[in-house]
């Protein structure tokens, strides 16, 4: 399974940079052989949701408490996931055929569990 984590900063939202990284993501799970994607969102990120709604994620649990702050503060989180069947590389022409290349060692990004 991989995890996305993913923001993109309020003056660059609306320009495809979101879009543009998911697919890449798409594509990276494809070379990987990943079978599930999942992403976290918290409560009240409509938009965030619909966004990742828009390319084939389900809100699967909605744990509560499931995130704390450095202020020690709870919130709740949506857990989002997608199959990634091979064959969606078809549904996702845009995206470059050639093998993505390798994300920082962070895992801040993704993370492949």
């Amino acid at each position: 399974m991989g995890e996305i984590r993913l923001f993109v900063s309020e003056p660059f939202r609306g320009l495809g940079l979101g879009s543009a990284l998911v697919q890449g993501l798409l594509d990276l799970a494809l070379d990987e052989d990943l079978q599930w994607l999942q992403v976290e969102v918290m409560a009240g990120y409509i938009k965030a949701v619909d966004f990742f709604r828009a390319y084939g994620f389900e809100i699967k649990a909605l744990p509560t408490d499931y995130f704390i702050d450095g202020n020690r503060r709870a919130f709740e989180v949506g857990l989002m996931l997608r199959p990634v069947p091979q064959y969606e590389r078809e549904a996702f022409p845009e995206v470059k055929k050639e093998k993505a290349p390798k994300m920082p060692s962070t895992g801040s990004v993704w993370r492949k569990s």
